[in-house]
């Protein structure tokens, strides 16, 4: 996570870490607009991206190439 958060990627898991470590630390009384409501947009506005790029454009090729019935034998 901490890279993520260090190399400024649009990862859910980066901004859960990124916002809490800003919050519980002394900075956050000096960030302008640094609230929950911007927290929960900025949430929202990844999670979105997550789901279309990770859910949608990954996922579905995945599923649609791997859709036969055959099982996986090791």
């Amino acid at each position: 996570i901490y890279m993520f958060v260090f190399l400024t990627n649009e990862h859910i898991a980066a901004n859960f870490a990124s916002f809490a470590i800003v919050k519980f630390s002394v900075a956050a009384d000096s960030i302008a607009n640094f609230g929950v409501g911007n927290m929960l947009r900025h949430w929202g506005v990844t999670f979105i991206g997550n789901f279309i790029g990770g859910g949608l454009l990954m996922g579905l090729p995945y599923a649609f190439l791997n859709k036969n019935e055959d099982t996986y034998v090791d």
